[in-house]
């Protein structure tokens, strides 16, 4: 009787791109959280809390077009469930 080849264990699932979505989702939750505080600091007087505002809107902007692309390798590369 022939021996049997040994069976290899199945991915544990999508980890890389679920890491990286988790990643990007917390990074965009931080800087979203921070533009009203960023605006309330310049609307108490800060005048150059504007222009790190201004940055922060930018990095909001990017991150949202970040998380859209993790998401979209989640869901094709990674083989997960939307």
């Amino acid at each position: 009787m022939a021996a049997a080849a040994p069976e290899r264990a199945a991915p544990a699932g999508p980890c890389v791109t679920l890491w990286l979505l988790r990643a990007v989702v917390t990074m965009f939750l931080l800087v979203v959280l921070a533009q009203p505080v960023l605006a309330g600091l310049f609307l108490s007087g800060e005048v150059d809390a504007i222009g790190v505002h201004a940055l922060n809107a930018d990095l909001v902007i990017m991150l949202a077009m970040a998380m859209s692309a993790a998401a979209l390798l989640f869901w094709t590369v990674g083989r997960g469930r939307f």
